[in-house]
């Protein structure tokens, strides 16, 4: 392999000779995750091009695997691009080799997730199921790995190394934003490697924990779509700034609209809120607190982490504990709330719109609570909630554009939760609103809903035969806000207005 001698040492190397080197995946990387997809797919690649048309070549042509980027640190090669279809070459090594194969021979890779290792032992049982399928495992797999060919990047740094890391092109699974802004924020905090294990290992565990079937009945699917909602849609959108949010938006809002205070890698600038009052900094392994999951809301802590997109991104330390915090926020608010009538709204949101609206709700929730946390929050949710209710059934359809059309044309709530100093002033404001608030009805709704309906009204005193376009959802309200009394007879009336009577359909 020849470089050049420049601080970027570029060539290339097959890849029997790679793992002849020390090499080493950092903690901070994303788990191992390739699929049976990915095998499969490699595996014929590598037999279609090593056995074209069922006749075993005589001169073997290199089989190109791509880029890896790698930088050197303590007389080992960092893997920083790379490590997916490097561990997929460990796997299938070990099993067709046993007791010569570079895993017995030196080389090895470290797993800090348990994902990873659930995901190679996974993908271990899948390639022992179908290497028989494949001509490049039997006879010649030693002169393949002696041709298939990689291209290397050697930085002589870390920093140099992610200077070059999106510009690489390879066969792996790209990484998406979120992780990427993971290594970016953890070589931050170059040095502490105690810290910086446990954060990635608390990333990774707030990663799994998005990316599991609970979160996704949740209306959220990754955690590259929780912190672009809940951050900084948030953020955009309290300024007025409408404008979609893509890949490149949130890697700079991360990176570069992040700020470093120099107060040290375990030291992170406190803002006054409602949580903190009298501290200013907070230093890790002060023995006062560790990290945000230990947190457990209590405001009489000397010291306490207060999420808010508001607030500037603080690099390394502050990027972590503000994940840590929010995904806290999000589960207190809408997964395990204990207040009784927004976990019942939290339901009826759920049950009754589409994605946008649920979305449109979280954002309005989540920006109360970090502004005035419990004080009159499930009134505030009862008025939101009503306000979509009431554009759920005069609009035609929820559309994408739907939430922005009312933050921008009609109230942006955001804005009235930053301006507003006190709970209350801000509820007056929104009533207000609401009050204006009609609903036009177009068609009767079946006879079985519409006995329902009545059957309700009656129950709670409100005499209307009720026709609208979407009874379910009506009936969902009635029964949430009227099935116990208590729970709603503080806040405004539910009032259907305007709603069609038999004589008016019959005329």
């Amino acid at each position: 392999m020849e470089f050049d001698n420049t601080s970027l040492k570029v060539g290339t190397i097959s890849l029997s000779d790679l793992y002849s080197n020390n090499l080493n995946i950092p903690d901070f990387q994303r788990p191992y995750e390739w699929n049976e997809r990915l095998v499969y797919k490699l595996f014929v690649d590598l037999d279609n091009h090593f056995h074209k048309n069922d006749v075993e070549q005589n001169e073997m042509i290199e089989f190109y695997l791509g880029s890896i980027l790698l930088y050197e640190k303590d007389s080992s090669l960092q893997v920083i691009d790379g490590q997916q279809r490097l561990t997929t070459f460990l796997i299938l090594d070990f099993i067709l080799r046993k007791e010569t194969s570079w895993l017995k021979n030196g080389s090895s890779f470290t797993f800090y997730n348990s994902n990873s290792i659930k995901n190679v032992k996974s993908i271990q049982k899948y390639i022992q199921k179908i290497i028989n399928e494949f001509r490049f495992t039997k006879t010649y797999y030693q002169s393949i790995i002696n041709h298939i060919t990689l291209n290397v990047v050697i930085a002589e740094n870390e920093e140099r190394a992610f200077q070059f890391f999106d510009s690489l092109n390879s066969k792996g699974k790209k990484l998406d934003t979120i992780n990427i802004l993971k290594s970016y924020h953890l070589r931050e905090l170059e040095g502490e490697q105690e810290l910086q294990l446990k954060l990635a290992s608390s990333f990774d565990l707030i990663n799994s924990k998005i990316e599991s079937q609970g979160f996704k009945k949740n209306k959220i699917q990754t955690l590259n779509h929780f912190v672009t909602l809940l951050w900084v849609r948030i953020f955009r959108w309290t300024k007025g700034n409408f404008s979609a949010i893509s890949k490149d938006d949130l890697e700079d809002y991360f990176q570069d609209n992040a700020v470093n205070y120099q107060l040290g890698k375990n030291k992170l600038k406190l803002f006054p809120g409602i949580r903190n009052t009298r501290n200013t900094t907070l230093t890790l392994g002060s023995g006062k607190v560790t990290y945000a999951s230990e947190y457990n809301f209590d405001t009489s802590k000397e010291t306490y982490i207060d999420f808010n997109p508001l607030q500037p991104v603080q690099k390394g330390l502050g990027f972590f504990l503000s994940i840590e915090t929010l995904e806290a926020y999000f589960d207190k608010l809408f997964i395990n709330t204990e207040f009784t009538l927004l976990k019942k709204i939290n339901t009826l949101v759920k049950q009754s719109f589409n994605d946008y609206f649920i979305h449109l709700y979280y954002i309005c929730i989540l920006s109360f609570y970090i502004k005035f946390e419990n004080e009159k929050l499930e009134e505030f949710a009862f008025e939101i909630e009503q306000i979509l209710g009431n554009k759920f059934l005069t609009l035609k359809g929820v559309r994408e554009n739907s939430p922005i059309v009312l933050l921008r044309d009609e109230l942006n709530v955001l804005q009235e939760i930053y301006l507003n100093i006190e709970a209350e002033m801000l509820l007056s404001v929104i009533r207000k609103f609401k009050s204006k608030i009609k609903i036009n009805t177009i068609k009767a709704i079946t006879k079985d809903d519409k006995q329902q309906l009545n059957i309700l009204a009656n129950n709670i005193n409100i005499n209307y035969p009720i026709h609208t376009t979407r009874p379910s959802y009506i009936i969902r309200a009635l029964k949430t806000y009227h099935n116990n009394a208590d729970d709603c007879t503080v806040y405004t009336q539910l009032n259907f207005i305007n709603i069609k009577t038999d004589n008016d359909e019959r005329n």
